[in-house]
């Protein structure tokens, strides 16, 4: 990982990626469902579903990942300056 230590903050932010991963799965099958129950066939349910939450999906991600992202490079900065 670009040479970087994998310690319990990496580790949390992985799990957390993977939860954030799976209810973003979830809203996108939930979306499908729906197209799918207003007459469209599964592909094009997928599709339209996709397209809706694309940008949701892309903005709750950012938002979330870069200020840990932030925070794990500021961590890794002051441990090395302090010790």
């Amino acid at each position: 990982m670009r040479g970087m230590d994998v310690d319990i903050l990496a580790e949390i932010g992985f799990i957390v990626l993977i939860g954030l991963a799976a209810k973003n799965a979830i809203l996108i099958m939930g979306f499908a469902r729906q197209a799918e129950e207003a007459g469209s066939n599964a592909r094009e349910a997928a599709v339209q579903a996709a397209r809706t939450r694309l940008r949701p999906i892309l903005m709750t991600s950012i938002a979330f990942m870069r200020p840990r992202e932030m925070m794990y490079i500021l961590v890794s900065y002051i441990g090395k300056t302090l010790f």
